[in-house]
């Protein structure tokens, strides 16, 4: 049977060397049926030599800066696969990564799913492993409070977004906008998980604080958005 085609999405903006190792990543997977979407997001670096290397093997496109969701949004526009991987720029997959999760979601029926991951200091080698293994089922509530899900490690099924044309990235959140996506399919669909850690998460400078404090000053202003309006996405919240 042949494999679901699976459309990889990968925002760029900055370090065009990390881009690299990424895209590499994508490309040496053990399931081939992909294409590979970078979205330029404006970035001032010279990305000749990228192009150079992976223009043939890619779908390239270039917006002037406006957020990795308008990015994102951009490339699910011209995705042409069943299922939709999300990738960051910055972030690696290990080989087995997309055909391990996709062999789970054919299986389970899971029309979107995460993975295990390794957050990953590469100057150092040093890598720890999260528990990921609860966030799986019915995860609007969980979402909301605490919430282990690396956007690199998601694949979501493209039916999700023919069937619901309203969910996008939300282009007004600037930081956080897999969250703004996420909690809108999580009120519609259960989210699978494969546990295993099959990427890594680049960890770079201040990040570790700052993912930190852009995750506690998402969910104050969810909160807040739920304390004032319990109608619509936040219908039944407690």
């Amino acid at each position: 049977m042949e494999e679901k085609k699976v459309s990889v999405i990968i925002p760029f903006y900055n370090g065009v060397g990390w881009l690299c190792e990424a895209v590499q990543s994508a490309l040496d997977q053990t399931y081939k049926n992909l294409e590979i979407i970078v979205v330029n997001d404006g970035s001032k670096e010279d990305v000749s030599n990228f192009l150079e290397k992976y223009g043939y093997k890619i779908k390239y496109f270039y917006q002037e800066n406006a957020g990795s969701a308008a990015a994102r949004n951009l490339a699910i526009r011209n995705a042409t696969g069943d299922y939709y991987a999300l990738l960051d720029s910055d972030d690696i997959w290990y080989p087995e990564k997309t055909a391990k999760q996709i062999a789970f979601m054919e299986k389970s029926g899971a029309l979107w799913s995460h993975t295990g991951f390794n957050y990953w200091w590469p100057e150092t080698g040093r890598k720890t492993t999260p528990n990921v293994s609860t966030n799986y089922g019915d995860v609007f509530t969980r979402l909301l409070v605490a919430f282990k899900v690396a956007t690199p490690t998601v694949i979501i099924s493209a039916k999700c977004f023919k069937d619901n044309p309203d969910i996008v990235f939300p282009v007004h959140m600037r930081k956080a906008q897999d969250f703004g996506l996420f909690i809108q399919f999580a009120k519609k669909y259960p989210m699978g998980v494969v546990e295993e850690p099959l990427a890594n998460i680049r960890m770079r400078g201040t990040n570790t604080n700052s993912r930190a404090m852009v995750r506690i000053q998402v969910n104050t202003r969810t909160l807040n958005s739920i304390r004032q309006d319990k109608t619509g996405l936040y219908a039944g919240v407690p």
